[in-house]
Formats: C-alpha cells, structure tokens, sequence
C-alpha cells in the first residue's frame, strides 16, 4: 500500500475519513457506497455485517477482518439517537431527505477519492465504484469462481 503524502496526514481528515471508506468498501467485498451509507448499527453483531444489498435486496453476511474492525471502530457513528453505522445520513431511511444526503454523502466521497488518487499521483481516476470492482478483479485473478464471486457481490445473476 501506497504511503500517503505527509499533507495528508497533517489536518485532512475528510481525505483520512474517504481513505478509510474506501478500504472498508474493498475489505467488505466490494461492498456498494450505498450499502455503507445505509448500514445501521444493529447489522453489525461482534464481528459480522449482516445486511440487505440495496439494489437487489439479496440478504449478505461479510465477516471482519481484525484490520477492518479496526477501521469500523474508529469512523463509526457516535451519536446514541442515529440508527446508522456510519455518520454519512441523518434522516429517516426511505425520505427524500435521506435519499438527498445519500446523493451529496456520494458526490462528496468521489470528489474527495478524485482528490485522493491526484495526491497519490495516480494516473486513473478514483470512485466509489473502485473498491468494488476492484476487489472483484482481485477475486477473479485469485481464481474465485465467478459465481462466488458475483453472489459475495449481491449479484441477482452471474
């Protein structure tokens, strides 16, 4: 892993913050930014997420690695009142209020990635759907058979 530029490190904690999604989204088996905005609190029991992919509804379990409990603990949502794992929403899931700070939590984290990948001095460009796709390509060139592969994603079908 890349070692990120000391600017970075000195007082960005958005960019820190956006590192750490983008690493979760990745250990989390390309797990949607959606699915991470939306996560609640009481889909994480111990060491394992149990949740509902957004999209298709299909009913996913991914355990933590130590790495990735690491980073849930430190980003996660401390207010007592919000349901939601992390502080990306504040309004009632299923209003159009939280559909808008999905929207905007979305538009915020590419452009804080975009951000990200030219201090890192990448050549191709960052988004959210980078982690996930990533992390299947990874699967697949690690000889995953790609119905594992496309049912650990969420995937209706191969």
């Amino acid at each position: 892993m890349k070692e990120l530029p000391k600017q970075i490190h000195q007082g960005r904690e958005e960019l820190q913050r956006t590192r750490a999604y983008f690493f979760l989204m990745f250990m989390l088996r390309g797990m949607p930014f959606v699915d991470l905005a939306y996560l609640r609190k009481s889909d994480l029991r111990d060491n394992v997420i149990t949740y509902r992919r957004r999209k298709t509804g299909r009913p996913l379990s991914v355990t933590l690695t130590p790495e990735a409990m690491i980073l849930v603990k430190k980003y996660m949502n401390r207010d007592p009142s919000s349901p939601y794992l992390f502080p990306l929403l504040k309004s009632r899931e299923g209003t159009k209020e939280a559909y808008r700070e999905y929207q905007l939590a979305l538009r915020s984290f590419n452009q804080q990635l975009m951000l990200l990948g030219e201090l890192l001095g990448l050549s191709d460009k960052l988004s959210s759907y980078t982690a996930r796709h990533t992390w299947a390509t990874t699967a697949y060139y690690c000889e995953i058979h790609p119905g594992i592969i496309s049912e650990a994603m969420g995937h209706s079908s191969i």
